[in-house]
């Protein structure tokens, strides 16, 4: 099952202002405890203050596919330094990461200098990416924003299996909160509160972020047929999926009867996974969305290895 999902698709969510030289303020869905968190081939927002570029028109996006690395004079470097111990020699590898999209906000009142906008610089991170393991090897990651071949700092990047996103409708929006999320039918049209999925539909969850596939893929490059299958972590079984019934839920990490779901890279697009789950036979007694401010009555809750999210859907209620 597919869905042509349109180019605006390609962004994450939050905000910063801007700051002397270019600083990350953020990235993708969430920090770690002191720095941003990644998956091998995630397609993550990095929020970056104090450029010097302001950009006409604001929003910019890569026009083919294999995705460039420069876009508009901004570029991304990825690096990692591998030692095999404490004492070990290091091995430095770099990665140019593929660009999306750029897009910025003016966050002053008045005035148009680059110091009053953040841009929004939607990438790929390299597939080739090593995971920050338990043990050796020791794994150093950063992320360095280059704009006409000036460097800014490097930033700290933390690399896991997995780092779990369900895309929202307003994905291009980063200011933006509470969007539905993108959840089809098998007729590629979109589950809403006109269009309830119904008890035993297998619907298909969109998210960027569950990590490396079997075969593997080019960074950057649309995925081809057939698709390949998300093995994020090992003896990974694809994500685990729970059900919460409770109107306008939360994305949980608790799964206390959770079932496991396959998960593919999504032909024709970069980076975007889709996970099919089967919904329950039955549905308990649950509201219609739209009733006394209920915008969804079903979370499905998708865990990886070391990341969950949630789709927050509507449902047929009992007649």
């Amino acid at each position: 099952m597919q869905i042509r999902i349109a180019a605006w698709l390609i962004f994450g969510a939050a905000c910063a202002f801007g700051q002397s030289g270019p600083t990350l303020a953020g990235a993708g869905y969430g920090f770690g405890p002191a720095y941003p968190i990644v998956a091998p081939g995630q397609v993550v927002l990095l929020q970056v203050a104090g450029l010097k570029t302001v950009l006409s028109p604001g929003f910019q996006q890569a026009a083919s596919v294999p995705l460039p690395a420069t876009l508009a004079g901004i570029s991304v470097t990825v690096t990692q330094t591998v030692r095999l111990s404490i004492m070990g020699t290091p091995v430095v590898t770099s990665y140019k990461a593929p660009i999306l999209s750029l897009n910025q906000m003016n966050l002053c009142l008045t005035g148009t200098s680059p110091d009053c906008f953040i841009t929004y610089i939607a990438v790929q991170m390299p597939y080739e990416l090593e995971t920050n393991p338990t043990s050796p090897p020791i794994i150093q990651s950063q992320v360095v924003i280059s704009e006409g071949g000036a460097d800014s700092q490097a930033f700290l990047l933390g690399v896991q299996y997995d780092h779990l996103h369900v895309i929202t409708s307003c994905e291009n929006q980063p200011w933006q909160t509470g969007c539905p999320s993108i959840v089809a039918h098998a007729d590629a049209t979109l589950v809403s509160a006109r269009s309830p999925a119904a008890p035993g539909e297998t619907v298909v969850v969109y998210a960027w972020g569950l990590g490396n596939t079997m075969p593997a893929v080019k960074t950057g490059a649309a995925t081809t047929l057939p698709a390949p299958v998300v093995v994020n972590a090992p003896g990974s079984q694809g994500p685990r999926v729970g059900f919460d019934f409770t109107p306008n839920a939360a994305a949980s990490g608790y799964f206390p009867t959770a079932s496991f779901a396959k998960a593919w890279l999504t032909p024709g697009f970069v980076g975007l996974y889709q996970v099919n789950v089967q919904l329950p036979s039955t549905f308990p007694s649950v509201p219609s969305c739209g009733q006394g401010g209920v915008q969804s009555n079903l979370t499905i809750n998708l865990g990886g290895f070391y990341s969950f999210d949630g789709a927050a859907i509507c449902v047929q209620a009992a007649q």
